[in-house]
């Protein structure tokens, strides 16, 4: 088994981008050559900070902070001044070794990884937020896709930990029936920041074979895919030491017998009794929550719990749910992206009685008004933030029949199901 040391690995990344200095500014994260899922965490630590100033925004009776002529300037200010954050070398540390932690346990069990993570502080997780997680820490599409179509085709869209579990076991182990040499790239790619990381010297040019020998038998690609150790094995034997990952798939792509798997082989990937239990399973949580980061289960993706002090979080903790349950998610993604054209709802002439009749209460005018204010958010977390917060002031039930189709309506503007 390669072996990692994830805190030599975050004193050495920490170094790197302090570079001598005693703090850093998240713009200067933002464009530093730190992997993206590491990028992701500090992404996550400035929203929780920016919790409060949401939470203001919401409350204030003086001032509307969703008119149509302030969002799009104020979304640049927002960028702006969260921007100038500054974590000090201990924040750093501490969000790092957190990043790790969790990647190192993804390398070898992927969906062991997600639920020790996803499931640490609720039994249940909304299946809408799940998507949004998996989306944001690009993971495997097989995954968020299968997720996704659970969350369009089911009125309840909530997942426990053991439907969350053998759901992904199934759609993984189906993945790599129908489609192995694919699911092996996606699989790769999921993790290639990890694999660069592992070697002490890593870079795509610099991947020892025996990272790659790990990598398959972790996944149990070593029974699915026998091949695969057939040239490892082969190219040590011509005395390599490394491959790419450009190598790899070339490889793949050159291996005809790759291309389909033999019936008689059983896939068992990733199943519960495969974990290896010298693997740091509860490092997640212990790490995580000395980092002061806490990933949200009934909240949207950018309300993560972010606090300065880990002795205030017990004090303050339905201070800051109620923060949490107020946040408006209306942020970008840690890494820059082109501008996104949002499409125009569409909504049936059939479901349009049926709103105003079931959550409106008859009451065109209230229904008008919400669809006004659904209209300019830029994303799947900021809409659903909007409906959570109508729908706590009207009394009404997010996980109703109703309910549900409302949400899906908006849901598939961002998420379209072609």
């Amino acid at each position: 088994m390669v072996e990692f040391d994830i805190t030599t690995a975050s004193n050495q990344l920490t170094d790197t981008i302090l570079n001598g200095d005693e703090s850093i500014s998240y713009r200067e994260i933002r464009v530093s050559a730190l992997p993206v899922f590491i990028k992701a965490w500090f992404h996550m630590g400035v929203e929780s900070w920016y919790a409060q100033e949401y939470k203001w925004r919401n409350e204030t009776p003086h001032f509307n902070f969703k008119d149509k002529k302030v969002l799009p300037s104020l979304e640049q200010y927002d960028n702006s001044v969260k921007d100038t954050a500054v974590f000090v070398r201990d924040d750093c540390l501490k969000i790092i070794e957190g990043a790790l932690h969790h990647e190192w346990d993804y390398f070898h069990h992927p969906i062991h990884a997600l639920t020790a993570l996803l499931f640490r502080h609720s039994e249940v997780v909304d299946g809408i937020h799940l998507v949004d997680f998996l989306t944001q820490f690009q993971r495997e599409p097989y995954y968020t896709e299968a997720v996704k179509t659970y969350v369009l085709d089911h009125e309840d869209t909530r997942l426990d930990q053991e439907l969350f579990e053998q759901f992904l076991t199934n759609v993984e182990r189906d993945c790599f029936h129908d489609q192995p040499l694919e699911a092996m790239k996606l699989a790769v790619m999921a993790v290639d920041e990890m694999l660069e990381l592992i070697d002490q010297n890593g870079s795509p040019q610099h991947i020892s074979l025996d990272t790659w020998e790990a990598f398959v038998k972790a996944r149990g690609l070593d029974q699915s895919l026998p091949r695969l150790n057939d040239m490892i094995a082969s190219m040590k034997a011509e005395q390599a030491s490394h491959m790419t990952i450009e190598g790899l798939m070339t490889a793949l792509d050159a291996d005809e017998t790759i291309q389909g798997v033999d019936e008689e082989v059983a896939l068992e990937l990733t199943q519960e009794d495969q974990v290896d239990e010298d693997l740091p399973t509860v490092l997640p949580d212990e790490t995580i929550q000395q980092g002061h980061v806490s990933i949200p289960t009934e909240e949207p993706l950018s309300s993560i719990d972010f606090t300065e002090e880990a002795d205030d979080m017990e004090q303050d903790e339905e201070a800051e749910d109620e923060i949490l349950d107020q946040t408006i998610a209306n942020t970008t993604a840690p890494s820059p992206q082109a501008a996104i054209q949002i499409p125009a709802v569409e909504i049936s002439d059939k479901l349009r009685k049926m709103f105003i009749k079931k959550l409106f209460s008859k009451d065109e005018a209230a229904y008008q008004s919400v669809l006004e204010q659904l209209e300019p958010a830029l994303s799947w977390d900021e809409s659903f933030s909007i409906v959570e917060e109508i729908w706590q002031e009207r009394g009404l039930n997010l996980f109703s029949k109703e309910s549900q189709e409302f949400t899906s309506v908006f849901y598939e503007r961002y998420f379209p199901s072609s």
